[in-house]
């Protein structure tokens, strides 16, 4: 897939073969580019409508008003390969979506389902979704254990948080001032306690198998 890139127009690029197009889009043939003329030494025709071309004169920065920006100044135009991404062109996909049709939160496969953002890549992935809405879940709700979720303007201040986090493939425990975590509590104790009763749940957050 092609598109293209507007740059400014210069003499040695025309020159050289580059693509010549006016800033609004319509196509050029250059006829000169030496007239014996004060500020305008280039001659063009210009497409405006309809296979109807008129005839332009332009300065040699390939301006129809010298010093003014105009929808009929020259620009040169190059072709670049625009790169492909998965997501523009996949209809199906594998992978692992949550359920909530009982009243426990289920993890199901699926083979070439028609493509929509709620399918995981990888079952690992599908727990760590369950495992955030569970936890998000006993912060909002446990706060008297927990202390409840630390809030976007307890992040700006400088008091300490204490998080949960993956160090490769294991459990750790650190206070941080302002490095956004999910898993951050207001004392060292709520999150000690959290981790002592939620381990699995932490783990399956984490992805850590």
């Amino acid at each position: 897939m092609k598109k293209e890139i507007i740059k400014p127009f210069d003499l040695e690029s025309y020159k050289n073969g580059a693509k010549v197009k006016t800033r609004n889009g319509h196509e050029v043939r250059i006829i000169c580019t030496d007239v014996k003329a004060l500020c305008f030494p280039i001659i063009a025709l210009v497409e405006i409508a309809d296979s109807t071309e008129v005839v332009m004169h332009y300065t040699s920065k390939g301006e129809i008003d010298a010093g003014y920006i105009n929808n009929n100044d020259l620009v040169i135009v190059e072709e670049v390969e625009e790169p492909e991404f998965w997501s523009d062109k996949v209809n199906y996909i594998s992978g692992f979506y949550i359920t909530t049709g009982s009243s426990i939160a289920r993890i199901n496969s699926v083979q070439n389902d028609e493509y929509h953002y709620g399918i995981f890549a990888t079952e690992k992935q599908a727990k760590s979704a369950l495992a955030m809405a569970r936890i998000s879940q006993i912060m909002a709700n446990d706060i008297e254990n927990f202390g409840g979720a630390i809030t976007d303007e307890e992040w700006k201040n400088d008091e300490r948080k204490y998080v949960i986090y993956r160090d490769v493939c294991s459990i750790n425990t650190t206070f941080v001032r302002h490095s956004y975590y999910f898993l951050a509590f207001h004392t060292a104790e709520q999150r000690d306690l959290f981790l002592e009763k939620y381990r699995d749940l932490v783990r399956d957050f984490l992805m850590i198998d």
